[in-house]
């Protein structure tokens, strides 16, 4: 007797092979009826034998796609139909108003496997791509996600990739991308202002440029990357040159993970995600400090990205046959601080200077950036910015607002985001809202998602620093912001994440975000109980002689705490002078702002055990002095000991930081000093958690905050508090620096907190 089953299936299952996925197993289990998308994700009408039915579901649910997410899986009973067999319906796009877009997906296997084949039609074709893999997100104009609403629009299909597209049990049916050599987009070689190969001769040629030490512009999937060969110094130091970075580290791009085995440590997990659908850029460990000591000098980490497009794999596959097997640097094509670039006329007005450039006909229509994550010492992935591969992909959250709302971020590291439903959507790595470029990358992008997502907000939400660019973006959209305190956006970000509703404790430790009193603050301890959130400790304070100059000069920001210590001075060689300006800038209250900031915290400290005055990129020294702190050692960590200023407790640095001047004095190694500061500040911070933890009865603790991005200091805290019964919480899937702070904003006003 045959069961009539209705199944429901939502989250990322539209663009991504699901329907071609299904009908192949309706086949295989002799199942009759069929499948199509709609408003809540892919519909699928099934009639079939009791045992064939249960299988026929188990496959669903474990043998879907790699590049789906299944948020939910409703099956019951239907009315009985004839159906005679199993097909694909055509969606309407109405019913497609609240789908989902899904990412940009690496290429697949399968693709990679044609394009290195000589036999294959599609050989060393830079735009290879099938249900599996492809651009989706960086393409798409509007909804349903179909051809004609896409990029690729303008290339009419050859009959032979119309064969493919319109053919269910190809892996190419529906792939709205699909094209081949005769009838999609084409690459070509501009330089000097002349356009000098095309097609495969193109790649040829920019492969020759590259092994002899030029910078080649490549137009990729979310934009422009240049690329250069990392182990030749001069065109590195062009590259830096022309970016303005100085030591900032570049990452890098290899089509064989395997071989950079010898410079680089490489978990599983690692290497799963490098290779995933996904492709972020990860951050490995290297084998020895001194490797890639012209993409990412001083520091033990390195930014690896595998070769994730159809063009990249070509390109690597002419390098190979030249035996030239280096990996390239692979980095933002942009001038610093601004928005990548993805049109051709911006990119030979920008990067002609350079070098060549490897262009494309296929427009982008929205940008991303790469992904970059790591994997912490517990094996969970941290993303430090959010973009290819994880955009547009939706948070579901655990209420429903009332009405859809709209959240501004920050101005440094700027995301955005709003909700739709119970869906919680974040933009992609937008940038620093002072360039005014990418404030205008920030409206078109907001004006393209909403529309896209159709999403409609009602209200907004905004950081509550009374000159930030984003409020002001914000009511430009027509709004009249809400406002929340910068930390406890952070703390909320990870509530937000992990769907967390119940009483918490949030440790922030951040840069700078313009406190509840007009101070600066970075390194706020809350509780959240009862819908209400208290800021319950700080760090002790101190002043920032020249304001924000001092994330570039953190010798003054040490010269600004050893004075609030009483500690001595003589050990930092600052002139007289500018000692004597600095006195009466701090005595005065004169450009000198008071601060509680975590990050300032860890410039003094870092500029004072490394012997290095200045930094040329935010958070230099700090990820320098994490690159050379041991994980372990006997030697007895600095103390970092509360006191009770009056209003509430501080966290005092006075005898951690005597200890460390201590030992400069006594030539400690560096190393050894910068496992003592970690690891005292760590435990600091968590006897000042455990003590109201237990007072107030609190398991649960949130952290966030741009700090949480150094390894050492995440796992040294995530171990304090452990051991004292608490379970730790940190940003997984949404940045911990301000690319993550739109969802706490937006969590914060849907749970209606309120600040004691």
């Amino acid at each position: 007797m045959p069961v009539n089953k209705e199944i429901v299936i939502s989250g990322t299952v539209q663009g991504v092979g699901f329907r071609p996925f299904v009908w192949r197993m309706a086949l295989k289990h002799k199942i009759k009826g069929f499948v199509l998308n709609n408003s809540g994700g892919v519909l699928i009408k099934a009639c079939g034998g009791k045992n064939d039915m249960r299988k026929f579901i188990d496959s669903l649910k474990k043998e879907a796609p790699a590049a789906s997410r299944i948020t939910s899986f409703t099956v019951r009973p239907a009315p009985a139909e004839n159906f005679s067999d199993f097909s694909i319906k055509k969606s309407s796009e109405s019913s497609l108003a609240s789908a989902n877009v899904p990412a940009d997906l690496a290429v697949c296997p399968a693709c990679a496997e044609d394009i290195a084949n000589p036999l294959n039609r599609r050989y060393l074709y830079p735009f290879t791509n099938c249900t599996d893999c492809g651009p989706r997100f960086t393409i798409v104009e509007k909804l349903p996600y179909d051809r004609p609403f896409t990029s690729m629009k303008e290339f009419k299909m050859c009959p032979d990739c119309l064969k493919e597209y319109e053919e269910p049990a190809d892996r190419r049916f529906h792939a709205q991308p699909n094209a081949c050599p005769v009838c999609g987009p084409q690459i070509f070689l501009i330089h000097k202002g002349k356009k000098i190969a095309e097609k495969e001769f193109a790649l040829s040629r920019a492969a020759d440029f590259l092994i002899s030490g030029h910078i080649v512009a490549i137009k990729g999937l979310g934009g422009f990357h240049l690329a250069c060969d990392p182990f030749n110094k001069k065109a590195v130091e062009k590259l830096r040159k022309f970016k303005d970075r100085p030591f900032k580290p570049f990452a890098i791009m290899s089509d064989s993970i395997e071989e950079l085995g010898k410079y680089l440590h490489i978990s599983l997990k690692e290497k799963q995600i490098l290779l995933s659908p996904r492709a972020p850029i990860v951050a490995l460990k290297k084998k020895d400090i001194s490797y890639f000591k012209y993409a990412a000098p001083n520091l033990d980490t390195l930014g690896v990205m595998a070769a994730y497009t159809p063009l990249h794999l070509a390109l690597f596959k002419d390098l190979r046959n030249k035996k030239f097997k280096n990996p390239l640097i692979m980095t933002s094509g942009n001038f610093r601080d601004e928005p990548i670039t993805k049109d051709n006329e911006r990119a030979i007005e920008l990067f002609s200077s350079l070098g060549p450039l490897l262009l494309h006909n296929r427009p982008i229509h929205n940008r991303i950036d790469d992904s970059l994550i790591y994997i912490d010492d517990y094996s969970q992935e941290r993303i430090i910015r959010r973009a290819r591969g994880y955009v547009p992909e939706l948070i579901k959250l655990p209420v429903k607002p009332k009405e859809d709302t709209f959240a501004a971020g920050g101005d440094i590291k700027n995301s955005f985001a709003f909700t739709r439903g119970d869906e919680l959507f974040v933009s992609q790595y937008i940038g620093d809202l002072d360039d005014s470029l990418n404030a205008d990358f920030f409206i078109e992008t907001y004006k393209k998602t909403s529309r896209m997502l159709s999403s409609r907000p009602a209200s907004a939400v905004c950081d509550m620093h009374p000159l930030y660019r984003s409020s002001y973006l914000t009511s430009e959209l027509g709004f009249k912001p809400y406002y929340v305190q910068h930390h406890i956006a952070h703390f909320f970000s990870v509530m937000a994440e992990y769907g967390i509703d119940e009483k918490c404790i949030g440790i922030v430790l951040d840069g700078t975000g313009y406190g509840l009193d007009g101070k600066i603050w970075g390194c706020e301890l809350f509780a959240y109980e009862n819908g209400r959130v208290r800021r319950f400790a700080s760090l002790r304070e101190f002043r920032l002689p020249g304001g924000e100059i001092c994330a570039f000069k953190p010798y003054r920001v040490l010269f600004s705490m050893a004075l609030t210590a009483g500690a001595d001075l003589r050990i930092m060689n600052i002139p007289i002078d500018e000692e004597k300006a600095m006195r009466k800038m701090i005595e005065n209250n004169f450009n000198s702002p008071l601060t509680s900031s975590a990050g300032r915290l860890f410039d003094a400290f870092a500029c004072l055990i490394l012997g290095k005055k200045y930094a040329t990129y935010e958070a230099q020294l700090p990820m320098e002095l994490e690159s050379i702190s041991l994980n372990n050692h006997k030697a007895s960590p600095y103390d970092f000991i509360p006191f009770n200023d009056g209003q509430i407790p501080r966290l005092d640095f006075s005898i951690a930081l005597k200890q460390a001047i201590a030992d400069k004095k006594q030539k400690l190694s560096p190393a050894i000093a910068a496992y003592k500061f970690h690891k005292g500040f760590a435990r600091g911070i968590a006897e000042v958690c455990a003590l109201e933890a237990k007072i107030k009865k609190i398991k649960t603790v949130c952290c966030s905050g741009g700090c949480f991005q150094n390894r050492k200091l995440s796992l040294f805290l995530a171990e304090e508090l452990k051991r004292r019964g608490l379970k730790v919480y940190f940003n997984s899937k949404l940045p911990s620096n301000d690319g993550g702070i739109s969802a706490g904003q937006l969590y914060f006003k849907i749970l209606k907190a309120e600040i004691s």
